[in-house]
């Protein structure tokens, strides 16, 4: 139920950027990662052509660990090398719940964005994690997320 409901709220935020974006001219977007039990949808919103903030919801679901829902945004600096490739770095913080525990995660991300065109783009960024509450925890994470903006 709670499953059903958490992708039926992600699927409304969705359609709501698009409108937003189409009705106030705002450069957003929606971007997909997959790494390890871990899927990550993101709306990635530019504020301007240096900065963007990105709100993400993430899922962790396997047989070796309880279940676990992410919310969360980051906060990226957009330096371009070129027409098509910009290096981002910032900071993101979350608050992660699952059956066990619950922990506020936050820390500081970089990555590298490469555009095919205006729309579509593939990236790919690392990023220390430093979890506070139920549990404490240092640990350093990777993905690789294609974006699409509309």
């Amino acid at each position: 139920m709670i499953k059903k409901l958490l992708v039926s709220t992600v699927a409304m935020a969705t359609l709501y950027t698009s409108a937003s974006a189409d009705l106030f001219g705002i450069d957003a977007g929606v971007g997909v990662s997959v790494t390890g039990s871990q899927s990550v949808i993101r709306t990635p919103i530019k504020l301007n052509d240096t900065m963007r903030v990105e709100p993400y919801i993430a899922f962790v679901s396997s047989d070796l660990v309880a279940d676990n829902i992410t919310l969360g945004a980051a906060f990226h600096m957009l330096e371009p090398v070129n027409n098509n490739l910009n290096l981002y770095y910032g900071a993101y913080a979350g608050l992660s719940d699952n059956t066990a525990w619950t922990d506020v995660y936050l820390g500081p991300v970089a990555g590298v964005e490469y555009s095919f065109d205006k729309q579509f783009s593939l990236g790919a960024e690392v990023s220390l994690d430093l979890g506070f509450g139920d549990a404490t925890d240092v640990r350093t994470s990777s993905e690789v997320t294609l974006r699409y903006y509309f």
